[in-house]
């Protein structure tokens, strides 16, 4: 049963980096500026296991963007390849990411592959995760509670993970990253529980650095409970705007 694969590949609670483009600004009406969508940027990030053994290449691009009545929207489609087979999409979907009043929420549909090196996806998902809570919330100290939802189907198969979350802003100063050095740092510490019915829990322990204008840089998950997977890192290698 592949869902944990097709989960991690599709399901971006924080995996999506949004850069501005030249000129961009705080003061460019960003519903949260730690999460800016310009349409038509381009990235790639590397995710590695606790070994340092490269995993997966993920191509994410900002395909369009709409603005009414201060509530932003962006759609971004996005590539998930396995770092030794590049040529072999592993999953692909559309992530449309709302910005209402500032607060962040993501929905993503997508497809997986059941097998390394096949063409055909044997596996769907719908996922609803809530993102950042508005911009003038987030100081050291700060948490909030939140949930998700995600859906995945497989050939006679209907699976649902509901996901709990606690979340506490941190302290950081700056983070080095294989596309650069970024200060204004925004550290996000967060602890949670995927359940399914019949399953034991998964635990998790996530940390996720923002830069202000930005985006996400880094993400790292370490499963305390329920997999054997036990740490993964994804960080940004490059950019395009």
């Amino acid at each position: 049963m592949r869902i944990l694969q097709i989960t991690s590949a599709l399901c971006l609670a924080g995996l999506i980096l949004l850069f501005p483009q030249p000129g961009f600004s705080d003061a460019a009406g960003f519903c949260n500026p730690w999460f800016p969508t310009p349409e038509g940027a381009r990235w790639e990030y590397e995710e590695t296991s606790g070994a340092g053994r490269a995993r997966a290449i993920r191509s994410v691009v900002v395909i369009s963007t709409t603005k009414d009545d201060g509530n932003e929207s962006a759609e971004l489609r996005q590539t998930v390849r396995e770092a030794a087979r590049k040529s072999q999409a592993r999953a692909a979907g559309i992530t449309e990411v709302r910005c209402q009043g500032g607060d962040l929420t993501l929905t993503t549909r997508g497809a997986a592959q059941g097998k390394s090196g096949s063409a055909k996806a044997t596996g769907r998902v719908t996922a609803v995760i809530p993102g950042l809570p508005a911009a003038s919330l987030l100081k050291p100290g700060y948490r909030w509670r939140s949930a998700s939802r995600i859906e995945a189907q497989e050939p006679g198969m209907a699976i649902v993970v509901d996901g709990k979350r606690e979340s506490r802003i941190g302290k950081a100063s700056s983070i080095q990253v294989p596309a650069g050095d970024f200060s204004d740092v925004l550290l996000v510490e967060i602890r949670q529980t995927l359940s399914r019915a019949g399953s034991p829990p998964i635990e998790q322990a996530i940390r996720e650095w923002y830069v202000r204008g930005v985006g996400l840089v880094q993400r790292e998950t370490r499963v305390l409970k329920g997999t054997p997977d036990s740490f993964t890192t994804e960080k940004l290698r490059h950019f395009s705007r």
